[in-house]
């Protein structure tokens, strides 16, 4: 779970204003998940790449480290198998959700 308060500090916004990006940034990477999700059905390793830049580059934006390692290492995928990504998916998917 995130700290907003320490997010906030780290940042140097207000918590409103964390909350807020933090909102806006969850909503953006339930979209790229969805996306994720189906360019994996359809084994597109080029979409599954493009969307876990997306997250990882706001990610490492607002510092959530986690978010942005975890993106990382599925950019490093380079043999599509469904089982790992489909892994990797869900537990993105799960950290994301707890925003």
């Amino acid at each position: 779970m995130i700290d907003r308060d320490t997010l906030a500090k780290e940042l140097g916004f207000e918590r409103s204003d964390v909350d807020m990006i933090l909102n806006m940034f969850k909503k953006n990477a339930e979209t790229s998940l969805e996306k994720m999700k189906i360019a994996i059905r359809d084994k597109n390793l080029k979409s599954i790449m493009d969307e876990a830049h997306a997250i990882k580059g706001t990610a490492g934006n607002l510092m959530l480290s986690e978010i942005f390692t975890l993106c990382q290492k599925i950019e490093s995928i380079t043999d599509f198998n469904t089982s790992i990504l489909m892994q990797e998916y869900e537990v993105l998917k799960d950290y994301i959700q707890q925003i």
